[in-house]
């Protein structure tokens, strides 16, 4: 029976018991990777696999990943370029695992299915002449693979892509001395909240009864205008220049105002689990807000130490992802931002992630639904978006390319399974399956 230790490094670098008085080095992996410090086994070792059996197989996986690990000194092992290797490449925390579920870190396959245009109404006499109406957001179904859109003049409408067909929901037209600013789903996708100007909003069925909306429009605190809007299981939390409301999700009865000394909020997005509320803006500085207790406050105020303007936001598990005016992405612990080394003092955290790769004003941040990608895009310029596979801290190098019909990407939104990615540019919606989940999803539903 093969040893663990003969099939990962070979008997004459583990026998310390011969009486041999040779040199004994110390165990090295058969090849090493500089970024990622990817393992390779040879051919003829990684056929030997087979002749273990399952308790010697358990033995080998803790032994190789302690072994690993204490050689490399590095714990990730997703997979790195192997287009220098000649031998088999094995993720080392996988070997004995049959899931392949780990999204690989060297490309994206990526396809683009089909471009979804919007219901247009040949009664809007008013805007008919100004051409297609760009979409300003996207707002992603929690659950289908529908899509809400807002558009630049205001005018709401939903689209959806199955099973390789597209078809366009419904429209709702602009609203009369009311203009709307942003838009979300509640959580169990049957309303859609609308922030519009003049500290206004609207909540809208997300299926139209007997054909018609109802529209409901409330009014916050303060007249100005509302920039961003998030919803969690209870609550929504709409965002003005110094100021975040947040309503009950359900009755939309007023919960608290959290006034702040910022006077350009512009982005924020609760936990995944709704127990807090991070929102931040001008001079790179920003809250974090309780929302478990009763009493809602801020129990955190941080600052990026660049003092860029914080354009876009995103959360997602224990992540953090920023975007600024000058291109740069960051990505930090959430742990970070919430918990002061000084109990009361202005926290300065330090990001685990940061990337310069567009050069203009970042207007999208955006977590797949699995946190294993981060999606950054800037509308400033065309084709300035970038995929990050975050546990190795890569940028995707072959997507896009500067073929990709990208043109500007106004809004992003990935599907709740994370087989589709929806990029609006101009008067459409591109949506994009990411081969690696659709897999999945194929062979869950053969199991089954």
């Amino acid at each position: 029976m093969i040893s663990p230790e003969e099939l990962v490094f070979g008997k004459s670098t583990l026998d310390v018991s011969s009486d041999e008085e040779t040199p004994v080095s110390k165990p090295k992996p058969a090849w090493i990777d500089p970024d990622d410090a990817q393992l390779m086994i040879a051919p003829e070792k990684a056929r030997m696999l087979d002749q273990l059996d399952p308790v010697s197989g358990e033995k080998f996986a803790n032994e190789l990943a302690e072994r690993y690990h204490r050689t490399t000194e590095h714990i990730d092992t997703s997979w790195a370029d192997i287009s220098k290797a000649t031998g088999r490449v094995i993720d080392a925390d996988s070997i004995y695992s049959s899931s392949t579920k780990y999204l690989p870190s060297e490309r994206i396959v990526i396809t683009r299915r089909a471009d979804l245009v919007p219901l247009q109404d040949p009664t809007d006499k008013k805007n008919s002449n100004r051409g297609l109406e760009h979409i300003k957001q996207i707002a992603p179904h929690p659950f289908d693979h529908d899509v809400a859109l807002l558009g630049k003049w205001g005018t709401i409408s939903r689209v959806t892509y199955t099973n390789e067909s597209s078809s366009a929901l419904f429209r709702i037209p602009v609203a009369d001395n009311i203009y709307r600013t942003c838009i979300t789903y509640s959580k169990d996708g049957s309303k859609l909240f609308v922030g519009c100007t003049q500290g206004r909003f609207q909540v809208l069925d997300a299926v139209p009864i007997k054909g018609k909306h109802s529209i409901n429009v409330y009014q916050t605190g303060s007249r100005n205008d509302i920039v961003a809007v998030s919803a969690s299981e209870t609550m929504v939390a709409f965002i003005t220049r110094d100021s975040v409301y947040f309503y009950n999700e359900s009755n939309l009865s007023p919960l608290k105002a959290i006034e702040t000394s910022e006077k350009n909020l512009i982005c924020g997005s609760f936990t995944d689990d709704g127990k807090f509320f991070v929102v931040a803006g001008s001079e790179g500085r920003g809250h974090v807000i309780d929302c478990e207790k009763s009493n809602i406050k801020s129990v955190a105020v941080f600052q990026v130490e660049d003092m860029q303007t914080i354009t876009a936001l995103d959360v997602r598990g224990d992540y953090v992802a920023m975007g600024n005016d000058k291109g740069f992405l960051y990505v930090f612990e959430f742990d970070s931002l919430r918990i002061s080394p000084i109990p009361g003092k202005l926290i300065r955290p330090k990001e685990i992630i940061q990337k310069a790769n567009i050069v203009t004003a970042i207007n999208e941040v955006r977590f797949n639904p699995t946190a294993e990608i981060l999606l950054f895009a800037s509308s400033s310029k065309e084709g300035a978006l970038r995929l990050l596979h975050i546990s190795s801290k890569t940028v995707f190098g072959n997507w896009p390319t500067q073929k990709t019909p990208l043109k500007h990407v106004a809004s992003t939104s990935f599907s709740a399974d994370s087989e589709y990615l929806a990029l609006a540019n101009g008067g459409k919606v591109t949506m994009w399956e990411l081969g690696h989940y659709s897999s999945l999803k194929k062979e869950e539903e053969k199991e089954q």
